[in-house]
């Protein structure tokens, strides 16, 4: 297994302080286990702000979320989806598995101010 890098640069943000919003999609089709994000605030990025971060396909495959985050220097997530084992779809109580996605991915930022960005960095395994 080896671990690929790719990242993602949303710039931009229009709509006015505190409401404004932008995105951007990978260049390539992202493909493997989602091990870790980075995320890094580009320009002047306000206290907090929401990230969305999805496959394109339809139907979009959800793969981070999070809202009132403050970015800072940067910070590291390490995401797992909700595990279902059960015949019936019902979740496993406190049990994540990993990510996959072979997909291209889009980040949502919101809640930002004009011009302001995220450097989103996956770092996938396969």
């Amino acid at each position: 297994m080896s671990i690929y890098t790719y990242t993602i640069e949303v710039t931009g943000a229009t709509g006015g302080a505190g409401v404004a919003t932008a995105n951007a999609t990978s260049s390539e089709i992202v493909n493997g286990t989602i091990r870790a994000i980075h995320a890094l605030g580009v320009d002047s990025p306000p206290a907090t702000m929401d990230i969305t971060i999805a496959g394109t396909s339809t139907p979009a495959t959800p793969l981070f979320t999070v809202a009132n985050v403050t970015i800072g220097t940067g910070l590291w997530y390490y995401p797992m989806a909700q595990a279902q084992l059960n015949t019936d779809g019902t979740d496993i109580t406190n049990t994540g598995t990993p990510i996959v996605v072979n997909d291209l991915v889009k980040v949502t930022i919101a809640q930002v101010n004009n011009d302001d960005g995220l450097t989103v960095t996956l770092l996938v395994e396969r």
